[in-house]
Parts: structure tokens; C-alpha cells; sequence
């Protein structure tokens, strides 16, 4: 049997080997280092010696060359097998130094045998051929006791050689056994720590034997910090009373589980760590292999997410808006309490039903079938949609329809979220109507600034003419004709004034309650006796600042659209004085932006036939009348609103078709005792000779400017130029007695120009001509020094007149 020195530092690796070898007919010899090596060679010569490299003390090189040095080691072949050393220069070097092989790790066993076999095999081969050449005779002396040696060893060795396999198998099948059980071990611990729960166990008499890793994640403590189980509970809850409860009840439990071997029921506790964190935890026990083990898992995810799911039942619960939840057909299976409110369907009575329920037919097939083709396509469909509430009323809802998917994407049903905005829609249509009725206000009065330039020369110059002695009668009535159209179509235009809150009427305190009484004395003689009219005052106080004239004109529209909205049938007109306080919670603040405060409240009702909600929102637009041609020109309730706005109050209407209409307007009250009205007396002018510089940028209106002044013996210069006007009057400002001027004009305005003029000569009277301002002001022409301010078209006799006031 070859006998092989094994030289390797690892230990694990020469036992490996050893066994190997000798399995395979081998004697072995062990070394942990080279000079370890050379000391049992030289004890005991091996048949090769199979060498790492590196090895502390002498490595693998240094012992090839010391072995193939020394003369009674030289002729033993020299095996390296390393798994270090494995390039072609090391394998050169260990060959050069006489190494029999250089073999790389890992071999498998069979080539590793077959090899070292090999060697000694060539080994023996050239060792008999240079026994023949350099030791002759003596060496077959030699070779017979060696052959008789051989053979009793070999028998010896064979008896050995047997005992140590059969020891050797016990030894592999003991091995393999303990590994098997480190294996499982490991694996079992591997297993216990890598759980989503914290595992721990004690023996029956509560001593801690075992906790894995997550038990000293949840709570920071690990075996050595709990000798026993009930530390645990003690550290658990700080309150020692309930720890001992709690324990006991544990007790009691995991003995009930050792005898009936069930799992105890679940201890849900707010468990204190080590750290001072609070955890949510919940404890199961079972009794395994006499062993009280407790599973310990975190519930704070759970238990939050059950809070979580708690708020959110009570959001849904108290929420304002609709909340209504169907399975995928759309069946509902769920609403909340404010879609009982709004729609006024119990849950009982809708749990079952589809959203048909609520449908309006306000909308077209189509509309719904985009709806639906939406939301089953897994899509958000968001929009307004008119719905019918129980009680038949309608009401719109902004609302958004979401498509509800598990986990896995499939379609579990629908959700849907619904606000009602039906009065928001209200505020809104008013808010637009409001907005439209000041734009057209703007437009109107923009209007009416170039129709008072047109009128001013038709009207001007239409009275000229009726002023010349020499004309015919027939021109003379074709031109009364031309000048009272004239005239009309300035009242016209005092209208859209009105209407837009840009006239240059000046409020004062008025008693309302005279005027409606008047009024009615008015109307009573035009109204057919078939209309039963009503005069109902509960009011003392019923002073407003306003002009009496307008306050009249408002009283006279609202009837007669009263008394024509009956049609001559038996009916009722009825106009009441009440106040209202309006305070800021009222609506009247929100929708129509008026300031708090007491209001005088005048309604005028009638029994007539109603209006329709169609036309609503236009019966405020200048021009809007359902009246028959000739009938109206359906301005009357637009100047309604435009004076009344511009006194700072509100117009508001209620009607029903069929049950005839009632309008309100508010009024700003004054709480004073006495009304004062103050007329201004009238001033009898024939004309003057004074020097006067009139200015408008129309060419034609300066030619009637002259025509009118000239003829009342003024002395008149005349431009068309305010910027050429400036130039005149500052060359010679004291050759004028006064400054009439248009207001709006290009370069400089009529304002302008009268602020440069009083700057040169602060005493000169100016006058201020327009046919619309929204600018000028009482206050602003006192501020800069105006003296009077007229309205176009201007007429002979009030152009007289202010040019007498201003002058004295």
C-alpha cells in the first residue's frame, strides 16, 4: 500500500484527503507545514508527498526544494495540489524544482487517485532502472526482502486497511448525520428568523429559552434581557396591576391549550418597547414539546388601518356631498346620509334601485350612454348632470363617477360623489345677469354720448329754422315734426341714461308714499274698471334719497306692466310700502351685492298671467318686451333697474305662471323726519353781449354753437381744437367772459382744458357740455371749478339759462 505524506495547513482539507486516499488504497501521513514534512519523511519516507503551497513556517516551494535536495527525500516524487497557485509560471516552478504533478483544486476523487497512482507507478519504473544501473546485485538482495516485507505488510495492511474502512463509513455516516442535523438547524433558525412574527418560548417553568429576531424587533429585548416570560408582560404594561392580570389570564390560557392542545385565544394589547415605543400587538400560545410558545405579531397596521377605515366611515357618513356606491350592473348597494337630504330617498328606499331613480329626462339618451361607456371602460367620468328629486323638484349636481377595481384589476362596482349646486347654478345665472346688465349700461351710455352729438345739431338747427318768420306753413309743420321726433328720441336717450345710472340728476330726500299715491290717481283713469287697484302703506318711514321725477317713473313702469300683463281682466294690482332690515347673512348681500342695512320695500303685484322661466333672466334687457308691435318699446322695466341701481338698491321678481308676478324693489331708507325738496328757480334768460369761447371737436356743433349764441347777442369764438382752443384763451385770457366746452374731445378733454384754463385765470366761468359722462361728478366740477355742467342735446333756452347762472 503507497504511503503518501499529506502537507496542508487546513486541517478540514488534509482530513478530506486522508480519507480519500486511504479509501482508495492509500497510506497517509499529515503535515501542517513543510518543516513539519521534512520531519516525518525523514521519520517515516512516504511513497510521495502530496503538498499545498502556501502554509505557514515553509511554504509548498520551499519544501519541493528542500526535498529534492535532500539525497534520502530526492528520489520521492513530489505532488503539488493547491487551489491558490493555478498560472502556467507557477505550475513551470513547481515542475522545475522537480514536482512530480501540479494539480489545481478541485479534482475529482477518481482523477486524483488515478494521478497519484500514475506517479508512483513512474516512480517505481525509473527507480528499478537506475537500481540496475548504479547498485547492480545487491539491489536484487534488496528487492526479495522488500518483496517479503511487502507481502507481510501488505497482509497486515489489508486487515488495517479493512477495520479502518468499516471505521471510516461509521465515521462518513456520523458526519453526514451532524451535518445533516447543523443543516437542519440552521435552516430551522434561519426559517424562525426570517418570520413576519415575533416567536418565543420558555420551559414549564416560565424561563426564557428562545426568542428569534423579529421578537427583538418588535420590542428591543432579546433572551438575556428576560429571564422570564412574565418580565415580558411586566415590561409590556407599565401598569403592574393589569401586567399580572394580563399574565394571568396567560396562564390560565397556555394550561388550557397544553391539555385540549389548541392554539389560546388572541391577547390584543398597546405593548410598551424597549426603546419607549408603543406597538399594537397580538398574542397567541400553544403548548409544543412541554415547550409554552407565544407568537407575538405586530397589529398596528391593522389596528390603523381599522381606525383609518372608522374616519372614513364617519367622513362619508357627515359629508355634505352625495356618496352613492353600486356593485358593476349598477345596482346601489350604498348611499350615504347626505344623498337622503338632497334627494330626499331614504336608504331603504334606494338600497336595491339603480340611479334611474334620480333621472330627470333633462338630458339626451346620449348623454348618459357616454356616461356609462365611460365608467366601463374603467375611466373617471366628471360633469353636471340634472337630477329630480323625490319631491319632483329638480336639482343640478356636479358629480364624479369612479370605476372600483380589486387588487387584481377586476370591476367590483362603481362610486359616485355629487354635490349639489343648484343654488350656486341660481347665484351664478344672477351674477351673469347682474354682469350683462352693467355691460350693457357701458354700452349704453357710450351710445348716447354720439346720438346726443347727432341730436344736438337736428335739434339745434330744426329750431333755428322754426324761428324764421318767412317760412311757409307747411315747412314749419314738417319741421315740428322733425323737432318733436327730436324730442322723443332725447327722452329715448334719458332712458338708456337712466337704465345705465349716468344722468345728471341730483338725488335728494324724497317721501315715496305721496308719489305711489299720486301715481295711482294717474293710472286709476286709464285702467279698465275690471282691475281692482290697491294701495296697502305700513310704513311711516318712507323717505329714500332719490328724484322724485325717477321715483314716479318706476311706479308708473311696474303698474302698467302689471296692468298689461292681466289684459283687461278681472284682477288685482296691488303696491305695498314695507321696510326690510337686509343684514349680511342675507341673500340679497350675496346675489346682488347690496350693502346692509334698513330698506324701504315697494311691491308691485299683479294677478296676471305669470313669467315664463324661459325669459326670466331677460325681462331687465333694454328692448326685451313680449308686447305686440306698437305696444311697448320694452325699455320700461330696464330703466326700472337702472334708476334703482343707481340708488343703491335691488330689483327682484317672483312669478308663477298662470298666478301672476310680483316685483320688489329695495330702497336705501333715510331716517329722517321731513323731506326736503329743493327746486332750483327757474331763471328767465334772453341773451347777454358778453365774449365767449366755445370748444367741441364737432365741426357742426361749433356752427350751431355760433348760430344760437349769436343770435342772443353774444360775441362768440369758436374751435373745433381743444389743443387750438388752449392756444387762444392763453394768448388772451382776459378777452373772454366765459369758457363753454365739450367733455369729450381728442388731445385734451373738456376737463383737461378747463383745469389749463383756470390755471391761467382762475376766476373764468366754464361750462361743461356732454352728451355722456360717468366721470364728472357735483363734487368733482366744484373741485376743479366748473361752474355748470349740461347734458347735449343742447337747447336754445337751457344753453341760455346756464350761461346766465354761471355768469352772475
Amino acid at each position: 500500500m503507497p504511503l503518501a505524506l499529506i502537507t496542508d495547513d487546513n486541517g478540514e482539507n488534509r482530513y478530506i484527503l486522508e480519507v480519500l486516499l486511504k479509501h482508495n488504497g492509500f497510506e497517509t501521513l499529515s503535515a501542517a507545514n513543510g518543516e513539519e514534512a521534512l520531519k516525518a519523511a525523514h521519520a517515516t519516507p512516504p511513497d510521495l508527498i502530496v503538498s499545498d503551497i502556501l502554509m505557514p513556517v515553509m511554504d509548498g516551494f520551499a519544501l519541493c526544494k528542500r526535498w529534492k535536495s535532500d539525497p534520502g527525500l530526492m528520489h520521492i516524487p513530489f505532488v503539488f495540489y493547491t487551489a491558490t497557485y493555478t498560472e502556467t509560471k507557477d505550475m513551470e516552478l513547481g515542475l522545475s524544482l522537480g514536482a512530480a504533478r501540479f494539480l489545481i483544486k478541485p479534482l475529482e476523487n477518481e482523477a486524483l487517485v488515478r494521478i497519484l497512482r500514475e506517479v508512483i507507478s513512474e516512480h517505481a519504473t525509473q527507480g528499478q532502472d537506475h537500481s540496475e544501473q548504479s547498485l547492480g546485485s545487491d539491489m536484487d538482495l534488496l528487492k526479495q526482502y522488500n518483496e517479503a516485507l511487502f507481502r507481510k505488510l501488505q497482509k497486515k495492511m489489508d486487515d488495517l486497511e479493512t477495520a479502518n474502512l468499516a471505521l471510516q463509513r461509521e465515521v462518513q455516516k456520523r458526519q453526514s448525520v451532524e451535518v445533516s442535523l447543523r443543516q437542519m438547524e440552521e435552516r430551522l433558525r434561519t426559517l424562525l428568523d426570517t418570520l413576519p412574527v415575533g416567536i418565543a418560548w420558555a420551559d414549564p417553568g416560565g424561563r426564557m429559552q428562545y426568542a428569534n429576531r423579529k421578537f427583538s424587533e418588535l420590542f428591543g429585548y432579546t433572551v438575556g434581557d428576560l429571564p422570564t416570560l412574565k418580565d415580558w408582560f411586566l415590561r409590556a404594561c407599565p401598569d403592574q396591576g393589569a401586567a399580572e392580570q394580563l399574565f394571568s389570564a396567560w396562564t390560565k390560557a397556555i394550561e388550557a391549550a397544553g391539555k385540549t392542545g389548541v392554539a389560546t385565544p388572541a391577547f390584543d394589547l398597546r405593548a410598551s418597547c424597549k426603546d419607549a415605543g408603543v406597538k399594537d400587538i397580538s398574542i397567541v400560545g400553544a403548548v409544543i414539546s412541554n415547550l409554552h410558545v407565544a407568537i407575538f405579531t405586530d397589529i398596528s397596521i391593522r389596528t390603523k388601518a381599522k381606525e383609518d377605515l372608522r374616519r372614513l366611515n364617519i367622513a362619508i357618513e357627515q359629508a355634505a356631498e352625495e356618496v352613492i356606491i353600486t356593485d358593476p350592473e349598477g345596482v346601489i348597494q350604498y348611499v350615504n346620509p347626505a344623498f337622503e337630504a338632497i334627494t330626499g330617498y331614504s336608504r331603504v328606499e334606494a338600497i336595491g334601485q339603480t340611479p334611474r331613480l334620480l333621472k330627470s329626462n333633462a338630458h339626451e339618451h346620449a348623454f348618459y350612454e357616454h356616461l356609462w361607456n365611460t365608467i366601463k371602460t374603467g375611466s373617471v367620468w366628471t360633469g353636471r348632470i340634472t337630477n329630480r328629486r323625490k319631491d319632483g323638484a329638480l336639482i343640478q349636481e356636479d358629480a364624479i363617477i369612479s370605476p372600483l377595481l380589486d387588487s387584481l384589476g377586476q370591476l367590483t362596482g362603481y362610486v359616485s360623489l355629487k354635490r349639489d349646486v343648484t343654488e350656486m347654478v341660481r347665484i351664478e345665472a344672477q351674477f351673469r345677469q347682474v354682469q350683462k346688465m352693467e355691460a350693457i349700461g357701458t354700452l349704453a351710455g357710450g351710445i348716447a354720448h354720439d346720438f346726443n352729438n347727432i341730436l344736438s345739431a337736428i335739434m339745434g338747427y330744426t329750431d333755428m329754422a322754426l324761428m324764421d318768420p318767412t317760412m311757409d306753413e307747411r315747412s314749419r309743420k314738417y319741421l315740428q315734426q322733425v323737432y318733436g321726433a327730436g324730442e322723443r328720441a332725447s327722452a329715448l336717450v334719458n332712458q338708456i341714461l337712466s337704465f345705465s345710472r349716468q344722468t345728471d340728476e341730483k338725488p335728494r330726500p324724497v317721501k315715496v308714499s305721496p308719489i305711489a299715491k299720486e301715481a295711482l290717481k294717474l293710472l286709476r283713469a286709464s285702467l279698465p274698471s275690471t282691475i281692482d287697484l290697491r294701495l296697502d302703506i305700513q310704513t311711516e318711514p318712507d323717505t329714500v334719497l332719490a328724484e322724485p321725477t325717477q321715483i314716479h317713473q318706476i311706479l308708473m313702469n311696474l303698474c302698467t306692466n302689471a296692468a298689461h300683463a292681466m289684459h283687461g281682466r278681472k284682477g288685482e294690482l296691488k303696491v305695498s310700502l314695507t321696510t326690510a332690515e337686509v343684514d349680511s347673512a342675507d341673500t340679497l348681500i350675496a346675489h346682488h351685492r347690496v350693502s346692509p342695512g334698513k330698506f324701504l320695500k315697494l311691491t308691485v303685484s299683479d294677478t296676471g298671467d305669470g313669467i315664463a322661466p324661459g325669459i326670466m333672466s331677460r325681462i331687465f334687457d333694454p328692448f326685451f318686451t313680449t308686447k305686440k308691435p306698437g305696444e311697448g318699446t320694452g325699455m320700461g322695466l330696464a330703466v326700472v333697474y337702472g334708476i334703482v341701481k343707481g340708488y343703491g338698491g335691488v330689483v327682484t321678481v317672483e312669478s308663477e305662471l298662470g298666478k301672476g308676478a310680483a316685483f320688489h324693489v329695495y330702497l336705501p331708507l333715510l331716517m329722517v323726519e321731513k323731506s326736503e325738496w329743493k327746486n332750483d328757480a327757474e331763471i328767465q334768460i334772453v341773451g347777454g353781449n358778453e365774449r365767449l369761447l366755445f370748444v367741441d371737436d364737432e365741426v357742426n356743433l361749433v356752427q350751431l354753437g355760433k348760430e344760437i349764441l349769436s343770435g342772443l347777442g353774444y360775441q362768440l369764438v369758436g374751435r373745433s381744437s381743444s389743443v387750438e382752443a388752449l392756444e387762444v384763451f392763453r394768448e388772451c385770457p382776459y378777452d373772454f367772459d366765459m369758457v363753454i366746452t365739450d367733455m369729450t374731445m381728442p388731445d385734451l378733454t373738456g376737463i383737461e382744458l378747463a383745469q389749463e384754463c383756470l390755471r391761467i385765470r382762475p376766476n373764468i366761468p366754464i361750462i361743461l357740455c356732454t352728451g355722456f359722462s360717468e366721470e364728472i361728478t357735483p363734487e368733482k366740477m366744484e373741485t376743479i371749478g366748473i361752474k355748470e355742467f349740461i347734458m347735449k342735446p343742447l337747447l336754445k333756452h337751457q344753453l341760455a339759462a346756464a350761461i346766465r347762472r354761471a355768469l352772475n
